[in-house]
């Protein structure tokens, strides 16, 4: 027991020296750490003191570790020990219980080492168990067990009347609810099932922090909502707005007095059933269910039954089963039609579809199936009314009444939002749309499968080789691995001795779905694909590169005795082996199920894949991630539209319109996650750091407690929707519970900006980004505030999006994004006061001033007054091969190129001196192949530089995309041709003319220098905005001479636009922030 004693002394010694020394070397950093738990513990008294409780702290923890080693000290420091460990234990708990909230490193260690708030919870307690030890063995040494039974108990009542208190205080708060949220916590108090109990108790503790609005307020803006649901997506929010109404003031109301024990009740019993159903929940602490698959509400929407929506609409979701994703594709025209009309349309898949004007127009599908089977049908269709309508039917059954919502005209079509799920019986069927009301098209319907698929009957197939056979033939998939064979059909061959092209690697892509790839994993990284992403039947299997697309995966569904079917995702139809009657070469198609030999594969494995061949993978069958493909497969029924409103729709609303921002489309999908038990929230900026607004986005919680990006639209974890050029400085994580340590530094805080209003967020953007931290010296005018604030520019304001705590005359912002513009401020009178210079954080990390020169003035060349985002945009090369030409013939067979655009186009107008000797009756612009003919503007001019005039001309157009935008002198308007290849505009001249000059702009977002327009040249000067001059711009590039040098500037445009940015100017170019 000595020896013990010794090595216990010895340890914790070393532990507490090192932590002094660490401590010491980041003495400032660790000052602001002891601030923030001086917050979190209600010391607010010690604020201004942080440097000398962290010296006094770093030279205790030195006298406590040397003591421990000296011999004649160990008897104090028995004692000593489990009254600090104990100390620190309560305070990392009260952090812990914040779910890795505020004080993210509890600086044990100083600055060097950083630990989660769950690492030093469990690191104190290991201490803390360890220093019980040590004073143990010395009391069974000198004292009786009998005292020391005592003194446990009351540590473990220390530890334990914190988490009654936080229930007590609730409950308080309750007021005359008090009675309901009792019935709850009384329904589970002997529930077997104690997740339930604990779930009641973490949502009533954390109630009090969340409110919605009074029911009669939020019925008018949830109807206003359904409205606007209802319209095409450019009227939206006009709608919506039109409906709410100016004048509507919603009055909160909070949570903890208004919701009832049966609401709450039925939430938790539905979210835990659903926790014990996921084979994920293994893999998880507990607290990830109570912040993120528990909670009845997201933000602060209306209540709602979300749970009971979705299980209504989603039910299988919970099912342990796979369906195709748009099934294969049933054209209209081609089916059974009755009286209807047929209408020719670009827009329509195969250029043409049904149009249903009168009583007895009707279509059926022909819908064969070899087996039970439940089907999705979706529809493709246009109306350009709100009041189209058809009955749906199955067999002569009906199913529903389709209301069709508004497409932009009758000859554009859409999918439906809405889909119906059928039960199918082997045999022949009939699904007949009959015309209602209205008139609308169709253009086609998809048919996608729902099977059943145990995991249990998943074989995971990572990180082996294997090969494919077909029942029927005998032979194998094989790879032709040369990179001219892109786009050549997968081969099904004999076996070849040593020959390597039949091995296959077989890669987990989502649930239940696997990539079927050539053996060697190299730049092309062949798989089986299916030809143009086509649903059609009988679509040839070519090998392409991976894309990540649904047409390249496939779903293996065990037939028995080592046999499965090879589903496409996509389309729901199976790998079918073909003989080529020509050529005799054996193939593969896609083609509905039939029972042929010629459908059946057998997967026979053998060796390990070379690990240069294997790559990192998020996905692992039976995981979270993999289950959320299944959320991603929904995307498509939600629509993005602007959405003004600064308060959620109610969930059951938005699940059923599915419609709205990035607010509503993240929320869409944290729904869906939640029922099916996954952990997940949203991630937001409260605003972007180089454009307006702010954005959010669903997270996928992992059980490290990290998160896995989901954006609507792309699967999970794939970030290749992100490339663009917006930065972000700080991104927040939603969460049920109050993030303590900003509770306790704003809790005397008598007036906050809107975006702390509520404080349920935690900081992630290390998970992001590399970071800096920002420590700014606070000026003496404004010594006396507790929290100064750090902002962004958001084109028209300086906007605070985080804060910092001062002390000792400095505050500190920690962990802001790179290559970004700040300024400090402080909040005053509903009002925020901007203080001292911008300044930047490099890419690198360091910290520069834009500090105003006044003695040194410059000259600034300025082309735009906002930076062009769509630079890398798709459209940017439309114009590259485009023609320029003139001819004397209207069919332009004698065209002579004038000029040849080449490369991208940058948003700004182009001005082109020519000289050209010959005379044109007409002019034009042809664009080159797959360009649709793309161009803003045109304007041709002559040798005495007057433009010239014309009869426009040119090829057939799309809706809002005529001819004539090109020559309207609105550079946001412009020209879509009907055709992709082979489209031109021009100008019929009424004499033969000569060309000097041509001046163009391409597809814009109307930001540059418009000729005609007034514009105004303003810098910051270290406390606002000072003007330097009004000029109109009479070229396409403003001049402003004397101008103050290493300034921060704006350049406003006073004519018309709203869009405007912050810039530097260096080297003759403008650098936006």
């Amino acid at each position: 027991m000595r020896k013990l004693s010794n090595i216990l002394l010895w340890g914790l010694g070393i532990i507490f020296i090192i932590s002094a020394i660490l401590k010491a070397i980041g003495v400032y950093s660790f000052s602001q750490t002891v601030n923030s738990f001086c917050s979190l513990l209600g010391m607010d008294f010690l604020y201004g003191y942080g440097i000398s409780v962290a010296i006094a702290i770093i030279v205790c923890e030195l006298l406590i570790g040397l003591c421990s080693i000296a011999r004649p000290c160990q008897r104090i420091v028995v004692w000593i020990y489990p009254i600090i460990l104990g100390f620190f234990t309560y305070i990392t708990y009260i952090n812990y219980t914040d779910l890795y909230g505020g004080i993210e490193s509890c600086g044990c260690f100083g600055e060097l080492i950083h630990f989660t708030p769950a690492t030093s919870f469990y690191k104190n307690i290991a201490l803390f168990a360890l220093s019980l030890v040590l004073l143990i063995i010395r009391l069974i040494e000198t004292y009786s067990i009998r005292k020391l039974r005592y003194g446990l108990f009351l540590v473990s009542i220390l530890l334990l009347n914190s988490c009654q208190n936080q229930l007590d205080n609730a409950l308080e708060l309750a007021g005359d609810n008090r009675h309901e949220l009792e019935i709850v916590l009384n329904h589970y108090k002997d529930d077997p099932d104690t997740l339930k109990y604990g779930a009641a108790k973490f949502l009533i503790e954390n109630m009090p922090y969340h409110y919605s609005y009074q029911d009669e307020d939020m019925l008018h803006y949830d109807s206003a909502f359904v409205s606007m649901a209802q319209e095409q997506e450019q009227f939206r929010d006009s709608v919506f707005k039109q409906r709410l109404g100016e004048s509507v003031s919603f009055r909160p109301y909070p949570d903890i007095k208004s919701i009832k024990s049966d609401f709450l009740i039925r939430m938790i019993d539905e979210a835990c059933e659903a926790w014990h159903a996921a084979s994920w929940s293994k893999d998880y602490d507990i607290s990830y269910f109570y912040e993120y698959v528990l909670p009845y509400r997201l933000l602060n929407e209306p209540l709602s039954f979300w749970r009971d929506s979705l299980a209504a609409d989603y039910a299988y979701l919970r099912q342990p089963g796979i369906r195709s994703f748009r099934g294969y594709k049933i054209e209209a025209e081609q089916a059974g039609v009755t009286s209807c009309e047929h209408m020719l349309s670009e827009f329509a898949s195969n250029k043409e579809a049904l149009v249903f004007r009168q009583e007895g127009d009707s279509v059926s599908f022909q819908i064969t199936s070899y087996r039970p089977v439940q089907k999705v049908v979706y529809l493709c269709y246009s109306t350009d009314t709100k009041c189209s309508s058809a009955v749906i039917s199955f067999d002569g059954h009906p199913l529903d009444t389709i209301h069709f919502l508004p497409t932009q005209s009758i000859t554009t079509f859409k999918p439906m939002r809405m889909y119906y799920p059928i039960n199918v019986l082997k045999g022949e069927h009939f699904l007949t749309i009959r015309y209602l009301s209205g008139k609308f098209g169709i253009d086609y319907i998809h048919s996608a499968s729902f099977f059943p698929l145990e995991k249990e009957e998943l074989t995971d197939y990572s990180g082996v080789y294997c090969r494919i056979k077909n029942k029927q033939t005998g032979n194998y998939i094989t790879f032709d691995t040369l990179q001219t064979s892109l786009l050549s059909p997968v081969e099904v061959k004999p076996l070849i001795k040593g020959d390597s092209c039949s091995f296959i690697r077989l890669d987990y892509v989502g649930y239940a779905s696997w990539r079927i790839a050539a053996f060697k994993r190299d730049s092309i990284d062949l798989c089986c694909d299916v030809l143009g992403e086509s649903t059609s039947i009988d679509t040839p299997i070519i090998q392409w590169k991976y894309t990540n697309f649904n047409n390249q995966k496939w779903v293996l569904q065990p037939e028995g005795n080592g046999w499965c079917r090879i589903m496409s995702k996509d389309s729901g139809q199976y790998l079918e082996a073909r003989t080529d009657k020509t050529t005799g070469l054996i193939t593969m198609v896609t083609h509905p199920y039939t029972p042929t030999n010629a459908q059946l594969w057998k997967i026979e494995q053998f060796g390990a894949i070379p690990e240069r061949y294997t790559q990192p993978t998020i996905l692992e069958i039976g995981s979270s991630i993999s289950a959320a493909y299944r959320i991603y497969e929904l995307s498509g029924l939600f629509e993005w539209c602007d959405f003004s409103g600064n308060i959620p729709p109610k969930a059951t609303s938005l699940l059923h319109w599915r419609t709205g921002n990035c607010r509503e489309e993240s929320n869409f999908a944290v729904y869906f996650a939640r029922y099916m038990g996954i952990p997940a929230t949203t991630d937001y900026t409260p605003q972007w750091a180089n454009r307006s607004q702010g954005h959010s986005w669903t997270m996928i919680i992992n059980p490290s407690g990290k998160g896995t990006a989901f954006y609507m639209g792309a699967a999970p974890g794939d970030t290749t929707s992100t490339l663009h050029k917006f930065r972000k400085s700080k991104i927040l994580r939603h969460k049920f519970s109050p993030n303590l340590t900003m509770v306790k530094d704003f809790r005397n805080e008598t007036e906050r900006p809107p975006v702390f209003n509520t404080l349920n967020f935690i900081d992630v953007t290390e998970e992001y980004m590399e970071t800096t931290d920002v420590i700014r010296d606070v000026p003496h005018e404004y010594a006396d505030c507790h929290l100064a604030y750090i902002c962004t520019f958001d084109n028209k304001d300086w906007v605070p999006i985080y804060y910092g705590t001062i002390s000792g005359g400095k505050v500190k912002f920690s962990k802001m994004g790179r290559k970004i513009a700040y300024i400090m401020a402080f909040y005053k009178n509903q009002k925020i006061i901007p203080v001292g210079n911008p300044f930047i954080i490099t890419e690198d990390g360091n910290i520069e001033d834009i500090e105003i020169n006044s003695s040194k003035q410059t000259t600034l060349e300025l082309t735009r007054k906002y930076p062009f985002m769509g630079k890398e945009d798709f459209f940017n090369f439309r114009m590259s091969g485009g023609r320029f030409q003139g001819s004397n013939r209207a069919d332009f067979k004698d065209a002579t190129d004038i000029y040849i655009f080449e490369g991208m186009t940058e948003g700004n107008w182009y001005e082109l001196f020519i000289n050209e000797s010959h005379t044109f009756r007409y002019l034009r612009y042809a664009g080159p192949n797959g360009s649709f003919c793309n161009i803003n503007e045109l304007e041709f001019y002559d040798i005495e530089g007057r433009e010239i005039k014309g009869e426009i001309i040119g090829s057939k157009a799309q809706l809002n995309g005529s001819i004539e935008n090109v020559f309207d002198k609105n550079i946001l308007t412009g020209f879509n041709a009907v055709s992709p290849d082979g489209s031109w505009v021009g100008l019929k001249l009424s004499a033969p003319t000569r060309v000097s000059k041509i001046r163009f702009i391409g597809r814009n977002d109307g930001n540059c220098i418009e000729v005609g327009d007034e514009y105004e040249l303003v810098y910051w000067n270290g406390s606002k905005w000072k003007e330097l001059g009004r000029k109109k711009a009479k070229s396409n590039r403003l001049v402003y001479k004397n101008v103050p040098a290493n300034a921060l500037y704006i350049l406003h445009n006073l004519t018309k636009g709203k869009e405007e940015r912050i810039f530097t100017y260096k080297k003759g170019g403008q650098i936006w922030w």
